[in-house]
């Protein structure tokens, strides 16, 4: 069984795998370290990895825990995976940007596939079907551009992101969630559309984060799908890919 812990902005996620299947997962405000030796030790697990885009001395710190139940290491920029890595600064690409490219590309092997992840930030990414992931984009997220507009102005209100915004605003509370969920939406719409420009070819598009499911519902054009856990599904793969490796040296 493996193991896979991804500590975002705002939550964190956890999955245990058989192989290459995804047999449970869940969400938690707190990683306790307790309970997670003793999910370890229930579930047989021999591997973990630790993917954080916060507090990586944190993330060091729970892997060094939980090595005394099972093998851990954090996910880097060093650690290997299925797919070759054009961005000109790796140390500092974010891990979930990799980890959610790896778990589509799995997916999707020899398709051209194109992931939003729709969370705090909306990080749009971009793996070919010879596996070669060329980088992407980094923009904020619904609620992120919500927050801004309050922060940097002095009169527009705070509001929490309405999914079900009109298009059209007719009062000025309305008119902001217009710009900031329409608008994300409509973003979204012109990422996708410019990369088939860009391809020539057919291109899957996944969605995943707190809003890839509304983003999935929303989003007017063909072939794209949700997957929520797909960092986790990404992460597995590397531990599969790095046995694989092992294996054939």
């Amino acid at each position: 069984m493996h193991l896979t812990i991804d500590i975002g902005n705002t939550r964190t996620k956890w999955g245990l795998f058989n192989g290459g299947e995804l047999v449970q997962a869940d969400t938690w405000d707190f990683a306790d370290v307790e309970w997670l030796h003793g999910l370890i030790q229930s579930h047989g697990v021999g591997q973990a990895i630790i993917c954080s885009v916060a507090d990586k001395s944190f993330a060091q710190e729970l892997a060094t825990a939980l090595s005394l139940s099972c093998k851990c290491e954090v996910f880097t920029h060093q650690t290997p995976v299925p797919i070759i890595n054009h961005y000109k600064t790796p140390e500092t690409l974010g891990m979930d940007r990799v980890a959610v490219v790896v778990g589509a590309f799995s997916l999707y092997k020899n398709e051209n596939v194109l992931v939003i992840d729709a969370g705090t930030c909306a990080t749009v990414d971009f793996v070919d079907s010879q596996s070669n992931y060329q980088g992407g984009s980094i923009s904020p997220g619904m609620q992120m551009r919500l927050d801004a507009m309050h922060h940097f102005t002095q009169k527009l209100p705070q509001f929490e992101a309405n999914r079900a915004a009109k298009l059209m605003g007719q009062t000025t509370e309305e008119a902001i969630q217009s710009g900031a969920v329409n608008g994300f939406v409509l973003e979204m719409e012109g990422f996708i559309k410019h990369y088939q420009n860009e391809t020539n070819d057919l291109m899957q598009v996944v969605t995943t984060g707190g809003n890839g499911a509304f983003l999935a519902e929303r989003l007017t054009l063909p072939t794209q799908s949700f997957y929520p856990n797909l960092s986790l599904i990404g992460l597995n793969e590397s531990i599969l890919y790095a046995e694989t490796l092992a294996f054939k040296g």
